[in-house]
């Protein structure tokens, strides 16, 4: 009878510790799902903060194509107020230049205005020269592909 005992009082020993394992377990596991909960939660946040940047990144591209089309749209202005300008400017520097020749020669200073005046034509034929020669370079057509090397 003692042996039965000893058996009961074994089995009863064992199921404690079962009783703990599987509560170790259960707890262990629970801790697992709330740790893989966090990291969803976590994950799911993520993903909000990058929708919310790849929108703001959106927005910030469609701003700025709606400034580049108005640049564009006001670029030919531009460019007539610049042409405008340019020419204004080189108008005012031909009537001084030709207002100083006209006080040399009125003051009898014949060989000064001459040098002036060629040194004047000779600047303006090679700043146009130099803005005829760069407009046809930009003009030309560049459909030349490069050579086949024939073996």
């Amino acid at each position: 009878m003692s042996g039965n005992y000893n058996k009961k009082r074994s089995s009863s020993q064992k199921t404690p510790s079962n009783d703990n394992k599987a509560g170790d377990e259960l707890a262990l596991a629970s801790q697992y799902l709330e740790i893989q909960y966090k990291n969803a939660e976590i994950d799911a946040q993520k993903i909000e903060f990058e929708n919310e940047s790849l929108d703001k990144d959106f927005k910030l591209a469609n701003k700025s194509m709606d400034i580049q089309r108005e640049l564009l749209l006001k670029k030919p202005g531009d460019d007539r107020k610049n042409f405008i300008m340019i020419c204004t400017a080189i108008v005012v520097l031909l009537l001084l230049i030709g207002g100083f020749i006209i006080w040399l020669l009125s003051s009898g200073n014949k060989d000064y205005a001459n040098q002036i005046l060629s040194a004047v034509s000779y600047i303006v034929v090679s700043g146009l020269s130099f803005y005829f020669g760069k407009k046809t370079k930009t003009k030309k057509n560049n459909d030349i592909s490069d050579a086949e090397i024939v073996d």
